[in-house]
């Protein structure tokens, strides 16, 4: 895995870290209840989805000076290259992508739990 793509990866890991703790906290609070907790952990991954895949696609167009990942980039002198903004934005929108599908396979197993957790009680 090249360098840029590593950067990229933990640059969205850091950006979703703080939706998917909000996440974590309210199914530890509703935790009294499991298929509730469940379902709002799946719901909140929908969420979490939507907003990645949203942003996967907004990404091609957007101007890559204003990311985390450029700010990591810049102080390598072959980034003064000006190809390198279209690469940065290619490997953003796949490393959103790539964090979208995890999201979405994470709410699919929550509903998963919650309808297996309904039938047991």
């Amino acid at each position: 895995m090249d360098e840029l793509r590593k950067l990229a990866y933990l640059s969205v890991m850091r950006s979703i870290m703080v939706p998917l703790t909000a996440i974590a906290i309210l199914m530890a609070l509703l935790s009294f209840h499991p298929d509730l907790a469940l379902k709002v952990g799946g719901l909140g991954c929908i969420g979490l989805s939507a907003l990645l895949f949203y942003r996967s696609s907004s990404s091609g167009d957007a101007d890559p000076t204003n990311t985390e990942l450029w700010g990591l980039v810049s102080a390598d002198p072959r980034a003064r290259r000006g190809d390198i903004r279209k690469q940065v934005n290619e490997t953003m929108a796949e490393a959103y992508l790539r964090f979208a599908r995890f999201s979405a396979a994470a709410s699919v197993a929550f509903f998963a739990g919650a309808i297996a957790a309904r039938s047991a009680l």
